[in-house]
């Protein structure tokens, strides 16, 4: 599954460099459970966990999201991972 326009944005908006020293967990929880939220929190963990397991962005796709610089998939599925490990520290990440 290609990541939705939502999960994009959210990546966008909450998952670049001025945001990683901050409690990024709590701040995509509380977007992702608010009223209107296009995503709730098991759609974002499984196009997550598609994302990493999948690699479904180039390099120059997800700086382009996030503003950051990446030279392979390798790089974006090892920065999403650490997104995951950030917002399910106990789980693993399946598809």
């Amino acid at each position: 599954m290609e990541p939705s326009n939502a999960f994009r944005s959210l990546l966008s908006a909450r998952w670049f460099a001025a945001m990683r020293d901050l409690p990024v967990a709590d701040d995509f929880r509380k977007v992702l459970a608010s009223p209107g939220s296009p995503l709730n929190e098991s759609e974002f963990k499984a196009q997550l966990a598609d994302a990493i397991l999948n690699r479904r962005f180039t390099a120059d796709d997800y700086e382009s999201l996030i503003d950051l610089d990446f030279e392979t998939s390798e790089e974006v599925s090892a920065d999403l991972m650490l997104l995951w490990e950030l917002m399910y520290p106990d789980q693993p990440v399946v598809g």
